[in-house]
Formats: C-alpha cells, sequence, structure tokens
C-alpha cells in the first residue's frame, strides 16, 4: 500500500486552484487568499490538464477574421477608414 503524503497547506493549494479553474480572477484569489504578489498567487494555481484543454477549445467558438473568405492561403484583414 502506497502511502499518501497529506499536508493540511495542500489545502490552501486546493482551494486556489478551483478558484482559478471557477474563472476567478487572480486579483481577487489574491485577496482572499492574503497573498500580496501575483507571483505568489500563482504558485496556487495548478489548473488540470483537462481545465487547460477546456480553455484552448474555447476558441473554436471565436469566429476568425483569418479563415472567413480566406482563399488558398491568402488572408485579407479589415480595412478602417
Amino acid at each position: 500500500m502506497r502511502k499518501v503524503r497529506f499536508r493540511f497547506h495542500d489545502l490552501r493549494h486546493t482551494f486556489g486552484t478551483r478558484l482559478g479553474m471557477k474563472g476567478v480572477d487572480l486579483k481577487t484569489v489574491m485577496d482572499i487568499m492574503g497573498h500580496k504578489t501575483y507571483k505568489v498567487a500563482m504558485r496556487y494555481q495548478h489548473p488540470a490538464p483537462e481545465h487547460k484543454l477546456d480553455a484552448v477549445k474555447f476558441l473554436d467558438a471565436v469566429p476568425s477574421i483569418f479563415t472567413t473568405g480566406a482563399k488558398a492561403g491568402v488572408v485579407r484583414l479589415p480595412v478602417s477608414i
């Protein structure tokens, strides 16, 4: 049987990670957890691989100006006058 190493402090990482994965902005996570810098707050963010994949898939729903109506590698950008 494998011994599981668990410390009470691990719950802070779980808490910070779950807040981030639910879309709570980093500044709010910092305030709730009492961190003074973004660097420290980021140490508590451990998104699951599935969450990262979902974030990338989110772009599938965004229309792209680079693919709409483009022919054989020709890209037409909108022109503002």
